[in-house]
């Protein structure tokens, strides 16, 4: 009706023409603002002036503007009226506590809390719209139902089982959304094994002193801490036994360096350790000693070569290897090097004569102390801060798109069938590296490394490394496995916060509809290439610390920098949200997207 339309109109002026008053006189102090950052009391003050100099309605200290006032001639229906002082009393409520938050502020302009408090209640203001409720076209008939009684609707506290993540404990080889202390025994059992099949056993017994450490204590190491005696090798001597004891006792600490240090190669290949990242190893740790025979650096080189070169002496299947890279050592002859290096350092050095606890003493003095608890921390302790309700809803809220990012990572490899294709649906190294250089985000707020070290640990723990369902656990990513990356990756990138993204709607330079990280990062790029700069310079976390911002904004911001990637960056239309279609990341993947915004860019 043409009532409902003068009154959209009007709606319209009223509650825009304060605000309009107040962003042109922004705009035009831009270039003043640029260049002396005024505190916000002579911010306020100067805009409020151009504002009264421009012949506003409205001002800063008078009523707020009504519909009702802009309309007074309109004959309206009873329930449009309704509707009209009803906009007109909550808009005068809004406006009302936004100037009295700007009177708070202005006492105290440092103060953050007041800061978000007006940033709200600006948001209100523009948000409120004038709803008009309509009666039904036709007779709506009741039919008469017998009473029920009443039931208590009770909320469901959330869970992990009601998680994004549940489908880990299916792939896992501990069945568990954490690594457990079961299946890390059972796999370094297995490993053990074959390490004492491969020489390691004879090495052992042939520069032990003979004696058992069983005499001075069963339950105790030599440092009088308590051992855990539920377990027990299920074979060898004495003395293997005891340095398999040692060895389980601290296994957490051996496969975060395995792990850390076979990432270091240069190399596809992260689950295996290369010469270059076992010669990281030493020389990181201070093992170098050319003053001794037995610890010279061809020492060590020597040292790697038996250990990859060491045959199997048994014939028991479950012991043999498929998939030992030759000129790499992987995780059961990591543990043979940690014996051989505690018998170079103390054993033939005669500092200490017993295998065992040379080799107790050696993780305790030269391992422990010196590995970065910021870099060696258990993957368990981040999964405790991802599995939580908040984080949980950001990634359902992109779950869609996060998914079809996935399969386009995945989908760049070459299909194979083993295993009835089981890995042509996980994302392998180089489809993890392709994945984030595509989308530029390796840079110097992410290095090479970071990302590698971001795949490594994002993995579940296996238990056979030479068994093939899980070889391919071990070297791709599932899809919770592809989350948990991401989730690392955003406490290592230069993100904004939300302040910096409100800071750049109120400077004009970014639109309220492209408010997201990832409009952003590319808007700075493009307008301040030299702040941009800065920002991904000085900006990013450390390693192990994480972001300033919740962990749950850094994720959203991510994603939507991922994602507003895919829509075609600052050329993407407004209003499409943050979904994803399936063309969308076809044309990204294979280019075609980056092309696009390039020729929007000339055009521009």
């Amino acid at each position: 009706m043409n009532n409902t339309g003068c009154l959209d109109r009007t709606r319209t002026r009223a509650a825009r023409q304060a605000r309009l008053a107040l962003l042109t006189a922004v705009r035009e102090l831009r270039p003043q603002l640029r260049g002396s950052r005024p505190s916000w009391n002579s911010w306020v003050e100067r805009a409020q002036a151009k504002a009264n100099a421009g012949g506003s309605s409205w001002r800063l200290g008078r009523a707020p503007p009504k519909v009702r006032s802009h309309a007074p001639t309109l004959v309206l229906e009873a329930n449009v009226e309704r509707a009209v002082d009803e906009f007109d009393k909550e808009h005068g409520r809004l406006t009302r506590g936004a100037v009295s938050m700007r009177s708070a502020l202005e006492q105290d302009v440092t103060h953050m809390a007041k800061h978000e408090g007006m940033r709200h209640q600006l948001m209100n203001v523009r948000r409120q719209r004038l709803v008009v409720p309509e009666k039904a076209l036709e007779k709506v008939v009741y039919a008469v139902v017998p009473e029920k009684k009443a039931h208590v609707v009770v909320m469901k506290q959330w869970g992990l089982w009601d998680s994004i993540w549940v489908p880990r404990v299916k792939w896992a080889d501990a069945k568990d959304f954490f690594d457990t202390t079961a299946r890390s025994r059972a796999a370094f059992e297995l490993d053990w094994g074959r390490a004492a099949t491969r020489g390691l056993a004879k090495f052992i017994l042939n520069h032990d002193d003979g004696e058992s450490d069983e005499d001075e204590s069963d339950d105790e190491d030599e440092g009088g801490v308590s051992r855990d005696a539920s377990w027990v090798p299920s074979w060898g001597s004495d003395e293997v036994a005891e340095v398999a004891m040692v060895m389980c006792d601290n296994i957490e600490l051996i496969n975060m360096l395995f792990d850390f240090y076979a990432a270091s190669g240069a190399t596809n290949i992260v689950s295996q350790m290369g010469l270059n990242g076992f010669t990281e190893f030493v020389d990181n740790f201070g093992l170098v000693d050319q003053s001794r025979p037995s610890t010279k650096k061809s020492a060590w080189d020597q040292m790697f070569i038996t250990v990859d070169s060491s045959a199997c002496k048994s014939t028991e299947a479950k012991l043999q290897e498929v998939y030992n890279q030759r000129k790499m050592v992987n995780r059961q002859e990591f543990y043979s090097a940690v014996v051989r290096a505690s018998v170079m350092v103390y054993v033939q050095t005669k500092v200490i004569l017993d295998v065992s606890s040379a080799v107790q003493h050696f993780i305790e003095v030269n391992l422990r102390p010196k590995a970065d608890p910021l870099l060696f921390t258990h993957a368990n302790e981040f999964r405790k801060v991802i599995y939580t309700e908040d984080v949980d809803v950001v990634l359902r809220s992109h779950e869609g798109a996060l998914r079809l990012l996935f399969e386009g990572t995945y989908k760049r490899k070459q299909f194979v069938m083993e295993h009835g294709g089981l890995a042509n649906k996980l994302a392998s190294y180089p489809n993890w590296m392709e994945f984030l250089k595509i989308f530029e985000l390796i840079d110097v707020d992410l290095t090479e490394r970071d990302a590698t070290l971001a795949f490594v640990w994002a993995r579940m723990g296996y238990i056979d490394e030479q068994e093939h369902k899980s070889h391919i656990k071990m070297t791709h990513l599932s899809f919770e496995d592809f989350l948990e990356a991401l989730c690392r990756i955003s406490q290592l990138k230069a993100l904004p916060s939300d302040d910096q993204i409100f800071e750049a709607q109120m400077e004009g330079w970014l639109a309220e509809e492209s408010a997201d990280a990832g409009s952003y990062m590319l808007k700075l790029a493009v307008e301040d290439p030299a702040r941009h700069k800065k920002m991904v310079r000085t900006q990013r976390p450390a390693w192990g610390v994480g972001q300033e911002q919740p962990i749950w904004r850094a994720i959203d911001h991510l994603c939507h920098m991922l994602i507003v990637k895919c829509q075609g960056g600052l050329a993407r239309k407004s209003g499409n949200g943050y979904k994803l279609k399936e063309a969308q990341v076809e044309r990204f993947f294979s280019g075609q997207t980056k092309q696009d915004a390039k020729e929007d860019a000339k055009k521009r």
